[in-house]
């Protein structure tokens, strides 16, 4: 990749000087310097439990889905407990979508009914 023109040709001179790039080594107390910091880091605090929640739910996307789905099936399941079946049947009345001659209207009428 180095050492190419926007051609593909070689670039002789840039090659020349990227041989000629001295190599740089860490010095003798590199290691040592790195462990020391390391060690210098305080341990981590344990998480409490709105932290742990946090760190659980947050970073993981599939998680919070499932978590939102079980919500609205769980608020759907209780509002469907909820609602009277009587309040239901004449909902065709009041939204002109759930006229019986709409496919919606056909719906309605099949789950309450069995029969169109």
């Amino acid at each position: 990749m180095f050492g190419k023109t926007q051609a593909g040709e070689r670039d002789e001179r840039l090659s020349d000087l990227l041989r000629q790039w001295p190599a740089t080594e860490p010095g003798s107390g590199f290691e040592a310097a790195v462990w020391r910091r390391i060690r210098a880091v305080p341990a981590a605090q344990p998480a409490g439990l709105r932290d742990w929640w946090f760190d659980w739910f947050v970073p993981h996307p599939v998680r919070a889905g499932l978590a939102v789905v079980s919500v609205a099936l769980a608020v759907g399941l209780v509002a469907g407990v909820a609602i009277p079946s009587g309040a239901r049947t004449g909902a065709h009345d009041a939204h002109a979508l759930l006229h019986p001659r709409t496919l919606m209207g056909t719906y309605l009428a099949l789950s309450e009914e069995g029969h169109p």
